[in-house]
């Protein structure tokens, strides 16, 4: 199977999953949703129409070879149809134009340590400086957050059974 095909593959079962039950689960990786989403939080993502999607919601897109879970900073429209601009918290540039055909849902809330966070859909003050220090810290926090969350899980590694998803 080619790679172009795995992600074919991959995106069509994600749409399925979604159309068949409503919801899916993935599993965060990478820092830049910090400190809404967290490398390890499983995203509980619903299924949505992209004229439901407003600014502020945190949406999972599929581009590439897998999927990128960041904050919709505003919508529009060109020539081809709907677009939607997101862009993660802790970074300092908006992503690539999205279409509207990527959206594959809205993340509703996370599981993080056992317990059960809704995702805001706006950052508070506190939250927006700490995601700012964050993007110009990136390399020190990253590893502080890394240790403190081995430590934390005694060095377990996440269940490896639910898909990941880039944030």
């Amino acid at each position: 199977m080619s790679a172009s095909s795995a992600v074919s593959l991959k995106r069509e079962m994600a749409w399925e999953i979604l159309l068949s039950f409503g919801s899916m689960q993935l599993r965060a990786q990478g820092y830049s949703m910090f400190p809404t989403l967290r490398h390890g939080d499983v995203l509980n993502v619903e299924r949505v129409e992209p004229q439901q999607v407003r600014v502020g919601d945190v949406v999972v897109m599929a581009r590439g070879s897998g999927f990128v879970s960041h904050r919709v900073v505003s919508t529009g429209k060109d020539v081809e149809g709907g677009m939607l601009v997101t862009r993660g918290d802790a970074t300092a540039v908006d992503d690539l134009p999205w279409r509207e055909s990527d959206l594959l849902g809205r993340v509703r809330h996370v599981i993080r340590n056992g317990n059960r966070i809704v995702v805001p859909s706006h950052l508070n003050a506190v939250r927006a400086l700490v995601a700012r220090l964050f993007c110009r810290s990136f390399p020190v926090i990253r590893a502080v957050i890394e240790v403190r969350g081995r430590l934390r899980n005694g060095f377990r590694t996440p269940n490896q059974s639910i898909a990941q998803c880039q944030s």
